[in-house]
């Protein structure tokens, strides 16, 4: 298995779009209703939101992948 971590950048948006909002719903959706997960995903990681996070020279986001697949 072949490993690695990753900065994302501006052109990787939609795909951290993806993974975060998988990520959110596999860890709190047993705790929320179907109609708080929805607004939560569409207010915190909306595209526009996203990209102004990672253009923050004080934010950093990371991918990790395995065989070139984004997993994290």
């Amino acid at each position: 298995m072949n490993y690695s971590i990753t900065p994302c950048t501006i052109k990787d948006v939609e795909a951290l779009q993806l993974v975060a909002s998988h990520t959110f719903i596999e860890t709190f959706s047993e705790q929320n209703t179907a109609e708080n997960m929805k607004g939560y995903i569409e207010k915190a990681f909306a595209l526009s939101k996203l990209e102004v996070e990672l253009r923050n020279p004080h934010s950093q986001f990371y991918y990790v992948r395995i065989n070139d697949e984004i997993v994290g």
